[in-house]
């Protein structure tokens, strides 16, 4: 899958009036190729039923605003946030 992914506070140094947070300039813009499994494939694997409506990953990392925060298994809003389009990834290129 290639995808580009653009920080929410690229060019937030642009701003006027200014805002909050690191005052990122232009460039935080990146394009990969992931690869990785299917997420549906993954549950299905792991058994995890029909009747579930999120899953919570963890890790040896933390992050912001809120760790641990799970993650829906199905929003109507989106086609690309329901578990068949989306991946867990590796290494990418």
């Amino acid at each position: 899958m290639v995808a580009t992914m653009e920080c929410a506070g690229n060019n937030r140094a642009d701003l006027d009036p200014p805002v909050g947070g690191n005052q990122f300039g232009g460039g935080a813009v990146s394009t990969a190729i992931w690869s990785g499994v299917s997420l549906s494939d993954v549950l299905e694997r792991a058994g995890v039923g029909a009747d579930a409506v999120e899953v919570l990953f963890e890790g040896a990392d933390s992050g912001e605003p809120v760790p641990g925060r799970p993650l829906p298994l199905i929003c109507e809003a989106s086609p690309w946030t329901r578990p068949s389009t989306l991946i867990l990834s590796w290494p990418t290129r």
